[in-house]
């Protein structure tokens, strides 16, 4: 993304999404990416390169043309996987052989058509470069035919139905920390009598507005997503407890590494107790000493620091940024000291 539109040619460039973020070490395939958006190629010989980012984006180009948007509960799917494949000799499969429906396209526009598919074409050999792409005829034509009524309307109610999830899931994440979201998901269970993962759009907006979850989002998305009165719910708590997981593991890497407690293996019972006494966490006071009694302590009552990271996010009561934030002005870190040796020992502060 560029983020300042002042110099094209000095522009101020900014890394964004972030979310197939991965190490390579740590990934059985070498690859990772959503199905019906990656080459061919990557699937047959693990290659990964820029002619692959240009199939990816013929695709979405492909989906907006026909109207096609994937949801993101899994009932569509990307033209090239409506379904889920259930192991990578069947993505690989799917990618080389499963045709676009070009039947779809509209008729109105040969040139884009071409384009596109010169950058679908599934043997990377024969596939557009980023700088041919740049040089199609489409880009000089002076062709301005509209999208088909249809396409739009379709176009319209995803980007509609998009708002309101994005809007109800922030509105979870504002007045819910993990566990509360955890608790929710196990309330609108229980409305769900026959587990079809439906629940009314009264017993949604109920149990949300219980959480203290905006009404106003809650009902837009209810009614957005409510079919003869029936709203799901399964996809979008799965959602936002993912959502709030990945952030939760990363305000708490930079909660001790603002309290300098990552530099060591192990915590004391003492500094353990006093950092789940911070404003940061929201676990009560009388309820503290059964969290620390769930973690696996040494003999002499140490704390592995991956378990107390482990026991904290099963728990699931950590407070927002701006809690842990305010939890510093209130403790000034800086007066606190580090006892420890080396990377085995024990890490304890002390004020």
């Amino acid at each position: 993304m560029i983020g300042k539109d002042d110099s094209y040619e000095q522009p101020h460039v900014v890394l964004i999404d972030f979310g197939l973020a991965t190490a390579f070490s740590t990934s059985v395939d070498n690859f990772s990416g959503t199905q019906g958006y990656m080459a061919p190629e990557i699937f047959q010989a693990g290659l990964w390169g820029p002619k692959g980012d240009i199939f990816s984006m013929g695709i979405v180009f492909f989906h907006v043309m026909v109207g096609h948007i994937p949801t993101k509960n899994g009932t569509m799917g990307p033209v090239l996987a409506p379904t889920a494949a259930v192991n990578t000799e069947e993505c690989c499969k799917i990618a080389r052989f499963v045709p676009l429906p070009w039947q779809k396209w509209p008729v109105e526009m040969p040139e884009l058509r071409d384009l596109v598919l010169s950058m679908t074409n599934r043997d990377h050999r024969h596939r557009l470069r980023a700088s041919q792409a740049l040089e199609h005829t489409w880009f000089d034509s002076d062709s301005d035919a509209d999208l088909p009524d249809e396409v739009l309307s379709r176009l319209l109610a995803s980007s509609g139905s998009d708002f309101d999830e994005a809007a109800v899931l922030d509105a979870m994440a504002e007045a819910c920390n993990l566990n509360q979201l955890r608790v929710l998901q196990e309330e609108l269970r229980e409305r769900d009598a026959n587990g079809s993962g439906v629940v009314s759009e009264d017993d949604f907006v109920e149990v949300l507005e219980s959480f203290s979850v905006r009404v106003g989002d809650a009902k837009a998305y209810a009614v957005a997503t409510s079919d003869d009165g029936d709203c799901p719910y399964q996809s979008l708590m799965q959602q936002a407890i993912s959502l709030k997981e990945v952030y939760n593991l990363q305000t708490l890497q930079d909660f001790l590494a603002k309290w300098h407690v990552t530099s060591s293996s192990f915590i004391d019972r003492t500094t353990v107790e006093d950092l789940l006494n911070l404003e940061a966490f929201e676990v009560p006071e009388d309820e503290i000493e059964e969290l620390i009694d769930s973690m696996k302590a040494t003999p002499d009552g140490r704390v592995a620091l991956d378990e107390f990271r482990r026991c904290v996010m099963q728990d699931g009561r950590l407070g927002r940024r701006s809690d842990i934030d305010e939890s510093r002005d209130l403790e000034d870190s800086t007066h606190w000291v580090l006892e420890r040796g080396g990377e085995d020992e024990v890490c304890c502060v002390v004020s």
